[in-house]
């Protein structure tokens, strides 16, 4: 079942999670039962994920970590903490966002105008105890986003998105620029928390994690292929789950319907 940046790969026996037509309702229906229909259905790309506790940080605190993943600098030296920048170009939004968010979770920072590239940028400078508050946050690394954040409920998941999507990325397509697999892997588990499904794509030599906001996909193609080999699918107790592949995350069945005992 294939659309564009989408592609669910099922055996006929799967079991596959479908909207009803003319309903806002999901039924589970077997792949070979929906294949040759002469009107596709619809498949869900968004949904109301598990609500989780969340973290035991500020909204602030959230929105801080995004925007230091994403537009900032960890000077570290002799193993400690030396400073902490983040640039942001003053005709770009975001500058007074830094300076609210700085002000509420009480860290002292200098701006100046520096030239990065073609054009002037503010870049805001954080030392000592500002500098350690503000990189204990991200886990004292920015290469890779630290687990805590994989415990957050859907409200504060979408916040980091959101923020992340400002300030690297765009906004209007809901978009975040990542640098690494290892972000890439973590954002896309952060959009599930957040209730979305995501896709990874390059655009100008650029990579993003494209987060969807249709709440279902119709496949525009239904190609039945060969295959020979290992065919592998979780057993949970609600019967769904969620896959990824070629970087494309999609809801589905499982090719077995839950247990009601085992033995």
């Amino acid at each position: 079942y294939r659309n564009r940046n989408y592609d669910q790969t099922v055996t006929p026996n799967h079991r596959v999670l479908v909207k009803k037509f003319n309903k806002d309702e999901y039924v589970i229906k077997l792949s070979e039962e929906i294949f040759d229909v002469k009107t596709p259905y619809a498949l869900p790309t968004m949904f109301n994920s598990t609500e989780l506790k969340g973290i035991n940080l500020s909204d602030e605190e959230i929105q801080m970590a995004a925007i230091l993943y994403s537009d900032g600098n960890i000077d570290e030296r002799n193993d400690s903490i030396h400073k902490i920048k983040i640039f942001k170009s003053e005709n770009r939004y975001g500058n007074k966002l830094i300076k609210s968010l700085s002000e509420k979770l009480g860290l002292e920072y200098k701006v100046k105008e520096v030239k990065r590239g073609f054009a002037p940028v503010n870049e805001y400078v954080y030392y000592g105890d500002s500098a350690r508050k503000l990189a204990a946050l991200v886990n004292n690394d920015k290469t890779n986003i630290a687990n805590i954040f994989l415990n957050m409920n859907m409200r504060q998941a979408r916040l980091f998105l959101e923020t992340w999507s400002d300030f690297d990325g765009n906004s209007d397509k809901f978009m975040c620029q990542y640098d690494n697999e290892e972000i890439a892997d973590k954002l896309q588990q952060i959009a599930l928390l957040a209730g979305y499904t995501s896709y990874k794509k390059t655009k100008d030599k650029t990579n993003y994690v494209k987060i969807r906001q249709v709440s279902t996909i119709t496949p525009s193609e239904r190609v039945e292929v060969e295959y020979d080999g290992l065919v592998w699918c979780p057993n949970v107790d609600n019967g769904t789950a969620v896959f990824r592949k070629n970087g494309s995350i999609y809801i589905s069945g499982q090719t077995q319907a839950p247990f009601t005992n085992i033995t």
